[in-house]
């Protein structure tokens, strides 16, 4: 990661969000359907006739044709598609511009401060997009509060690039670790159940990782995700324009 900071940049928010989910969805249906008529259709013209392995080949060879489908589909639209939120970074600040609610300005010269913290994705009853995501993976996060606006921000990292990663800008970021299993209760009850955020102990507000979790609920509750190179944007930005102190806290 470059440590050149641009003299503005546009970040796209939840870059997998509902609508483009949707649309996948629907197109690995689709492009099933069509890939197993064609390839029994083009099975039926080679043989003079329909022989007993027709249905088992065009299965496998219409879910082989959705899944090229959808992985084509799924990269025209993340970078066409946006869920309408974005962040703005430029020398003055951060501004989030939503779509229906008011903008979120935050200044670099204002009352700014920065919180950074990661956790592995093994061990515990994982929620929401996390589930879909290899255990080995990582989660990076980081909040940054002016006065009392607060923006939280997030991304997911593999193994491969979380090297690179951390030894780049990052590496001037203070990033506390947290331990998911402290929180998440890992019980058979709730692995064959519904996954959910829980309460988090008063014992473990209370402790030295207290404003860390505090902040990881916000970002359960009004975090936005970003793709790993809009997120290392961010915290470049962040890097560039905080100071030691507010950086390290």
């Amino acid at each position: 990661m470059t440590n050149q900071v641009p003299s503005s940049a546009t970040l796209h928010v939840n870059p997998e969000h509902g609508g483009l989910r949707a649309v996948i969805v629907f197109s690995l249906i689709i492009s099933a359907i069509l890939g197993f008529a064609f390839i029994r259709q083009i099975l039926g013209i080679i043989n003079d006739g329909f022989p007993d392995y027709t249905v088992i080949v065009s299965c496998f060879g219409g879910l082989f044709i959705s899944l090229i489908t959808i992985w084509v589909v799924e990269r025209i639209l993340k970078r066409t598609w946006h869920s309408g939120q974005k962040i703005e970074l430029d020398e003055k600040g951060i501004t989030l511009v939503n779509r229906v609610e008011n903008d979120l300005p935050l200044k670099w010269n204002g009352d700014i401060s920065g919180r950074h913290w990661t956790f592995g994705m093994a061990g515990y009853n994982r929620v929401a997009r996390e589930n879909r995501l290899p255990k080995n993976w990582l989660c990076l996060a980081s909040m940054i509060q002016d006065g009392d606006k607060r923006l939280v921000v997030y991304t997911y990292l593999s193994p491969d690039k979380r090297e690179d990663f951390l030894n780049g800008t990052a590496g001037n970021l203070a990033y506390h670790t947290i331990d998911p299993k402290e929180v998440f209760e890992s019980s058979m009850r709730l692995r064959v159940g519904p996954t959910f955020y829980p309460a988090i102990p008063a014992s473990i507000l209370t402790g030295p990782n207290g404003r860390y979790w505090l902040a990881e609920k916000r970002r359960w509750e009004h975090g936005l995700e970003l793709s790993i190179e809009d997120y290392e944007m961010f915290v470049t930005f962040v890097s560039h324009y905080l100071t030691e102190q507010e950086i390290k806290e």
